[in-house]
């Protein structure tokens, strides 16, 4: 006898307690295998999809698309066929939002509240309603029925609807602008030696690592190298204090189709020089191929993001929440500079920005940072 069992949104990853469902894989009546894709899902991280942890028939979908669950919630019940394996899944502690109602017996589900907040609805207009659930419990039906028969709002024209990344991605950077005081530097880095040695160097790198040697792979050993005399750039903010962390996990911002995302090389501080280029750019490929794992998507301590490779000289980036740091960098310009003996010369130059958590570090220590990265890169 088939036995239904309710599948639950399983943790993804240690810092993601929900997900937004993008499209179900199966539809009701289905036969499903042992960890055949189910629903795919989406993080602020990357989309994923949601094996099957037995084989049966697909019963009823819990959550429709487009909608965010929690980690724990119902998706889809299964009729399972033989032994029901332990859904692998960890247990979370999540935490209960307020009571809309001010009714003390009174419960509102998680779908309620959140129509409620969507649309600025208040306990007050909510005591006129009758219920239709069980002991006259207003549900999400009932939420509806009424803004359904409020007056409607002329539709926007050209209107493109958020996908479940921007949407994800939108709230992680408000969080963030919210949240962190952040303050700002800038430095402008001499790079002309070390292009110079980029090409000198190119083809015995290639033919010796299998990989390209590229400006990128120096910034990175750069900035691995100040963290490491500076350790508060790479640190985290909490309650008790500065959490200084062991390694240096650095966060690579790489543009997909989709939006951004911010694969992390793990340990670099304990990496060779060439091991770090080649994980850039096994990270590069797998952003690209949409190959990325939630474990190339964890961890990150600070964050490099390279805008110049579109062309743009200078911006100024919003820290990811939970780290103290990200270093932006500008395009390589060409310009006439005087050198200390006076001398004028055409050199090619880039900016540095430092965008940084200003409860953790102060300026002058930002400065003392961004100037270490300076003598590494033109010390090359």
């Amino acid at each position: 006898m088939a036995i239904s069992t309710k599948i639950t949104l399983p943790k993804l990853g240690e810092s993601i307690l929900s997900a937004t469902i993008v499209k179900w894989l199966k539809k009701p009546g289905d036969h499903v295998r042992l960890d055949e894709p189910i629903v795919e899902v989406a993080t602020d991280k990357v989309n994923s999809e949601i094996p099957s942890p037995f084989q049966g028939i697909l019963g009823e979908i819990l959550a429709e698309e487009g909608k965010e669950v929690s980690v724990g919630a119902p998706l889809v019940s299964i009729d399972a066929e033989g032994e029901i394996a332990p859904q692998k899944t960890e247990e979370k502690a999540v935490k209960k939002e307020p009571q809309a109602d001010s009714e003390p017996n009174t419960y509102l589900s998680p779908a309620v509240m959140r129509l409620m907040r969507e649309h600025k609805l208040t306990a007050s207009q909510l005591s006129s309603i009758k219920g239709s659930g069980d002991r006259g419990r207003i549900t999400k039906k009932d939420i509806e029925r009424i803004l359904h028969s409020q007056p409607k709002k002329c539709p926007l024209e050209n209107v493109i609807p958020f996908t479940p990344m921007r949407s994800a991605i939108a709230a992680h950077m408000v969080r963030s602008n919210q949240e962190i005081p952040a303050a700002s530097l800038v430095t402008e880095v001499d790079v002309t030696s070390l292009r110079e040695r980029i090409q000198k160097e190119k083809h015995r790198f290639q033919e010796q690592h299998a990989v390209k040697l590229t400006l990128t792979c120096y910034f990175v050993e750069a900035l691995v190298a100040a963290c490491i005399q500076f350790p508060h750039i790479n640190a985290s903010y909490t309650q008790e204090g500065i959490a200084l962390n062991e390694h240096v996990n650095l966060g690579i911002a790489v543009h997909v189709a989709e939006g951004l995302v911010v694969p992390v090389l793990h340990k670099a501080d304990s990496m060779p020089f060439a091991k770090k280029a080649a994980g850039l750019e096994e990270l590069k490929k797998r952003s690209q191929s949409k190959k990325l794992e939630h474990k190339h998507l964890e961890g990150a301590t600070i964050t490099l993001t390279n805008f110049g490779m579109s062309g743009i000289e200078l911006g100024i980036p919003i820290i990811p929440h939970g780290q103290t740091a990200i270093l932006g960098i500008g395009s390589v310009q060409k310009k006439v500079v005087a050198l200390e003996n006076n001398a004028i010369a055409v050199r090619e130059r880039v900016s540095l920005s430092l965008s940084f958590d200003h409860r953790i570090i102060d300026g002058i220590y930002g400065c003392e940072f961004l100037n270490a990265l300076k003598h590494h890169l033109e010390s090359y």
